[in-house]
């Protein structure tokens, strides 16, 4: 069994020497100690995941509109400078939070502020806080754009996606996890533009409306 470096390398071997976990240099009798680190890797993950799905939470209200849920979703995936900007960034990269929060970070991690991983760590939970952040605040206003059932009510009227190349989809290829469909970047015929009803779509009642992906007739029996 070998120890592995944070930083993916294996113990002695092309250690970078500016890696951040200089925790290993070949030794063979530093199990306890990779396993400490390991337990507090964890700890920090675990620690920057809570606080940056929390701070996501407030990101989004009841005001929050259908267009900016899609804005945001666009921007996250094109990496808009504007919308990258205003997602929750980690309290440790505030001025005004000075040393307390890191002292409370790693007294929870029960880490001295002297320790050589101290700094590591810290970095590790505003690395995990910050993805975690935009994760959740993605998926949130992914959910908010897609629709959540095949039908809108009242009437009762069959959802359709409208793509980027004027295609349809259906409700089940709109929101299958396995299929490619995105809210920016290329214009592909899988990114997506809106949605609308059946009834809205098609202007001619007698003409069946097809889903591009599936071939299937939305809306029929």
């Amino acid at each position: 069994m070998f120890n592995l470096c944070f930083c993916g390398v294996q113990a002695g071997y092309a250690h970078d020497i500016d890696c951040p976990y200089p925790l290993f240099r070949g030794s063979a009798n530093d199990e306890m100690k990779w396993e400490t680190a390991r337990q507090r890797e964890n700890a920090a993950r675990l620690m920057g995941e809570d606080a940056g799905r929390f701070a996501a939470s407030w990101v989004f209200d009841d005001r929050t509109t259908h267009d900016q849920y899609l804005r945001v979703l666009r921007g996250i995936e094109d990496g808009d400078p504007e919308i990258m900007d205003g997602l929750p960034a980690s309290p440790l990269s505030v001025e005004w939070a000075g040393d307390s929060l890191s002292r409370d970070i790693l007294e929870a991690l029960d880490v001295p502020e002297d320790d050589d991983a101290a700094n590591g760590l810290l970095d590790r939970y505003a690395q995990y806080f910050e993805s975690a952040a935009r994760d959740a605040v993605y998926f949130e206003a992914r959910r908010q754009v897609l629709p959540s059932e095949p039908y809108v009510w009242p009437g009762g009227y069959a959802v359709i996606g409208i793509m980027d190349d004027g295609e349809t989809l259906c409700y089940e290829c709109l929101t299958a996890v396995t299929n490619p469909v995105h809210f920016g970047g290329d214009h592909d015929g899988w990114r997506f533009e809106g949605i609308d009803t059946l009834e809205g779509h098609n202007d001619d009642d007698d003409e069946p409306v097809i889903c591009a992906h599936c071939s299937k007739q939305i809306g029929g029996n």
